[in-house]
């Protein structure tokens, strides 16, 4: 049945892409503490002897820390995109459509796995900056926790809609940048050589083109909405689109595996 071959689909996918993020998961884990310590060392109180030192392991330490997270989205999306090439175009896809699954199970599980490691890579990112701000500055875990119930008392329901509105979004374009990359792989594949310059060619131009569209739309929204009132309207209309081009990507991804799939 199509249930179960989609669960062996989504498990062998899960057990492939652990051994390629938890080495990067756990060398994160080592470098957060040490960054913070950098950052805390950084900034003791110190002396004219000790300034230019203190404040370089205080620079060094932020900029080291920036790195690793901006790192951490960037090999994340890079490991999902070669995973994807790997076995959907090269040799290894041989084994992957000699499975007795459908094209459309095949990568709904691969968008899936994909689209969890990209909110654990986002999780991570924000448990670690927690971490830092709580070995680097004075902020305690009393005061975080103080925060969000002062918050949480004072956030009216637009606000708490809006942000709900946001967060949304946010798991919208994540899925939805997963698909410009399959949709990208596959366009690549649609030649016999160069399929690594076309792919990435086609996600700059894919991007751009967003880019323009967005910026397009952005005009007469600004124009016809008041600033204050428009931000639900905004992030529902961005929701839509990401939404809209998200599903035409799949299709379109779809439509290449299923009929003009070159593998090499």
């Amino acid at each position: 049945g199509g249930v179960p071959m989609l669960k062996k689909l989504i498990k062998h996918e899960f057990k492939d892409t652990l051994r390629l993020f938890i080495p990067m998961f756990g060398f994160i884990a080592v470098l957060t503490p040490i960054f913070s310590l950098m950052m805390s060392l950084g900034s003791q109180p110190y002396d004219e002897k000790t300034a230019d030192a203190l404040s370089l392991i205080f620079g060094s330490g932020i900029i080291g820390y920036c790195l690793l997270l901006f790192g951490l989205l960037i090999v994340t999306q890079v490991l999902i995109a070669t995973r994807f090439y790997k076995t959907m175009t090269s040799q290894e896809a041989y084994l992957t459509f000699t499975l007795p699954a459908k094209t459309g199970q095949i990568l709904f599980a691969k968008w899936l796995v994909s689209f969890v490691w990209y909110i654990l890579a986002c999780t991570i990112a924000l448990i670690y900056m927690f971490i830092v701000i709580l070995i680097a500055t004075p902020i305690t875990m009393s005061d975080i926790i103080h925060s969000i119930e002062f918050v949480l008392q004072t956030i009216n329901l637009s606000d708490f809609s809006a942000l709900v509105l946001f967060g949304i979004f946010i798991l919208i374009s994540l899925s939805f940048s997963i698909l410009m990359m399959y949709l990208s792989i596959m366009i690549g594949q649609l030649v016999q050589t160069h399929r690594v310059a076309l792919s990435i060619g086609a996600f700059l131009g894919l991007s751009q083109g967003l880019q323009i569209v967005i910026s397009l739309l952005a005009i007469p929204l600004v124009l016809i909405f008041p600033a204050i009132d428009s931000i639900h309207i905004v992030l529902l209309l961005f929701c839509l689109l990401y939404g809209a081009l998200g599903v035409i990507f799949y299709l379109l991804t779809y439509l290449i595996t299923a009929k003009k799939l070159n593998i090499k």
